[in-house]
C-alpha cells in the first residue's frame, strides 16, 4: 500500500512562514532512520564493484582526451567549447597526484559514491527511510551507475551534482523560515549554473524542477526563486552553444525508436526481457505516483510524491523532444536521472501490498540489475592494450608507427607510456610518442606522410577499425592507388572479432 498520500502539508510556499526552526517530519509510515542505515548496503555494494578491476583495462579514447585535457587545459577549454570543463579542472587537479587509469578513474568513483549518500538523504526526505534503501541499492546496481563511476569522463559528477540539486530544491520547499529558504535556493541557483559546465546538456536535469514547484503550489516568490536557478542553468548551456558547443555531438544518431529503446536498455538491463520487465515496473510505479499525486492537495506532499516521476522519466521526454530538432538522444546523456530510475522502481516496488510477493520482487529485480554488473565485469580483450604489446614485443628499433586516424593516437599513447618500449619512427608526425595530447599540431599531410611510408623498411600500422579508414590505410601501402604504385607488403596483422583495434605489419617490397 503506498504511503505517499497522507503526507503532511509544509508551509513551504505561504507567507508569512512559521519560524520553528525545525523542518517538517518524514513521510507518513515511515521510520527514523539514519543515513548509514540507509545508503552502507548499496554504498559498499556499487563501491566494491566499481573499484573491482578499475585500472584493469586501458584508456579509451574518450578517457585518453580526458588525459590530453589535462595536459593542454586552456586549448582544450578554447576548442571544445567548455564541453565537460569543469570536469577537467577539476581532473587536472586530481591527477597532480598520478595519471595513471586506476588514479584517473577513482575521481569518477568518489563522485558516483557521494551521489549515492546524497540519493539516500534524497530518497528519504520524499519517500521515507525504506523506500530509500532500497534507492540507494537499485542506484548502485544500475548499469550506467557502474560503467560511469569506472569511467575517467564527467558523468559521475553529473550524477552527483544533480542528486544535491534535488536534496537542495526539497530543502528550499520544506524550508521552516524565509532565512532558510533563501540559502537552499540559493544553493539551488548554483548548483543549476554549474551544471552545465560538466555536461552540456545537464540543463534537462533541472528543468523538471518547475514540475516539483508547480505540484507544491509555489507562490510567486518560490517561482522567482526556481527561475534564477533554471535561467543560469539555460544561459550558460547557451553560452557554451554560441561559442561551438553545438558541434560537439554532431555524431549522434538521429531519432528512431531503436534509439529510444537501447536508451531504455541502457538506463536499466542490457539483456531486452529484463529490460521488458523494468519498464514495467516504471509504467506501473509512474501510473500510481500520478494517481497520488492527484488525490493529495497541492503542497510538499504532492510535490514529493510526483518528483520520482519528474527525475526518472522527464529528462528522457526533454532530450527525445530536443532531438526531434537536432539528433542528441545519447544513454550517458540522461545519467543524471538514474537514480530517479531507481527511486522511481522502489516506489514501485513499495505498491506491492503483500510482503512476501515484495521481498520475491525485490529480490528479482536486483537479481536482474545484478546482471548488469556482470556484464561490466566480464572478461575481454583490451584492444589497445593488445595491441601495444604487440608492437612493444615485435618491433625492432627505428621501424615505422602508423597510427591511421587522429582518433588512434591519445589511447596508443596512453597505454604506451606504460611501456619498456623500443625506439620507434612515427609515419604520420613529427612530435614523438610521449605525452597524450587532446591536440596535435604535428600531423603531416597526406603527401608527406606517404613520401615518409615510402620510405620506411617496416611499418607498424595500428588503428580503430570502426572509424573506417584502417583497411584503406593499408590498402593504399600495399595495392597502391592511382599515381602511386604499392610501396609495402602485408608481413603480418593481429586481429580479433568483436575487437575494433587491429595492428598490420608491412615491409618494403
Amino acid at each position: 500500500m503506498s504511503t505517499t498520500a497522507a503526507r503532511p502539508e509544509a508551509p513551504a510556499t505561504i507567507d508569512p512562514e512559521p519560524t520553528t526552526p525545525t523542518e517538517p517530519p518524514e513521510p507518513t509510515g515511515s521510520t527514523e532512520r539514519s543515513l548509514a542505515w540507509i545508503t552502507t548496503p548499496g554504498l559498499v555494494l556499487g563501491l566494491v564493484s566499481a573499484l573491482y578491476g578499475l585500472g584493469r583495462t586501458s584508456l579509451w579514447l574518450d578517457e585518453s582526451y580526458s588525459l590530453g585535457a589535462v595536459h593542454q587545459l586552456g586549448r582544450t577549454l578554447r576548442e571544445t567549447s567548455g564541453t565537460m570543463g569543469g570536469y577537467y579542472v577539476v581532473l587536472r587537479a586530481w591527477t597532480t597526484v598520478s595519471e595513471s587509469a586506476w588514479w584517473m578513474r577513482s575521481l569518477s568513483v568518489v563522485a558516483a559514491g557521494l551521489a549515492l549518500v546524497v540519493v539516500g538523504r534524497v530518497a528519504q526526505r520524499l519517500q521515507g527511510a525504506r523506500i530509500a534503501r532500497l534507492t540507494v541499492l537499485l542506484t548502485a546496481l544500475s548499469y550506467l551507475w557502474l560503467v560511469y563511476a569506472r569511467e575517467a569522463r564527467s558523468y559521475g559528477m553529473v550524477m552527483l551534482l544533480t542528486a544535491v540539486s534535488w536534496l537542495a530544491l526539497d530543502h528550499a520547499l520544506a524550508a521552516p523560515d524565509d532565512r532558510a529558504r533563501r540559502r537552499w535556493w540559493l544553493a539551488h541557483s548554483a548548483l543549476a549554473t554549474a551544471l552545465p559546465l560538466f555536461h552540456g546538456l545537464s540543463a534537462l536535469q533541472v528543468l523538471p524542477h518547475a514540475g516539483a514547484v508547480a505540484a507544491a503550489g509555489g507562490d510567486r516568490r518560490t517561482w522567482t526563486r526556481l527561475a534564477r536557478g533554471l535561467v543560469g542553468s539555460l544561459v550558460v548551456t547557451g553560452a557554451l552553444l554560441s561559442v561551438g558547443a553545438g558541434k560537439v555531438g554532431d555524431w549522434v544518431t538521429p531519432l528512431s525508436p531503436d534509439l529510444v529503446w537501447t536508451a531504455f536498455r541502457l538506463l536499466t538491463n542490457p539483456i531486452p526481457l529484463f529490460t521488458l520487465a523494468c519498464v514495467g515496473l516504471l509504467g506501473w510505479s509512474t501510473v500510481g505516483q500520478a494517481r497520488a499525486a492527484r488525490a493529495t492537495a497541492a503542497g510538499l506532499a504532492r510535490a514529493r510524491t510526483i518528483a520520482p516521476v519528474l527525475w526518472a522519466l522527464a529528462p528522457l521526454v526533454l532530450l527525445v523532444g530536443l532531438s526531434v530538432v537536432r539528433p542528441s538522444l545519447v544513454p550517458r546523456y540522461l545519467i543524471g536521472s538514474t537514480p530517479g530510475l531507481a527511486l522511481l522502481m522502489a516506489t514501485g516496488l513499495d505498491r506491492i501490498t503483500r510482503p512476501d510477493l515484495r521481498r520475491l520482487a525485490i529480490v528479482g529485480l536486483v537479481a536482474i540489475l545484478a546482471t548488469g554488473h556482470l556484464d561490466v565485469h566480464a572478461p575481454a580483450v583490451d584492444g589497445w592494450e593488445r595491441a601495444t604489446t604487440v608492437v612493444a614485443d615485435e618491433a625492432r628499433p627505428g621501424d615505422g608507427l602508423l597510427l591511421v586516424g587522429e582518433a588512434d593516437r591519445p589511447p596508443f599513447e596512453a597505454e604506451w607510456r606504460d611501456r619498456d618500449n623500443p625506439d620507434l619512427a612515427l609515419v604520420g608526425s613529427d612530435r614523438p610518442l610521449g605525452t597524450v595530447l587532446r591536440f596535435e599540431d604535428d600531423d603531416l599531410s597526406p603527401a608527406a606522410r606517404r613520401t615518409r611510408a615510402a620510405s620506411t623498411d617496416r611499418i607498424w600500422v595500428v588503428g580503430d577499425t570502426v572509424f573506417g579508414t584502417f583497411d584503406t590505410t593499408v590498402d593504399a601501402l600495399v595495392d597502391g592507388t592511382p599515381g602511386s604504385p604499392a610501396t609495402h607488403r602485408e608481413v603480418a596483422r593481429w586481429a580479433e572479432d568483436g575487437v575494433a583495434v587491429e595492428v598490420v605489419l608491412l615491409e618494403r617490397r
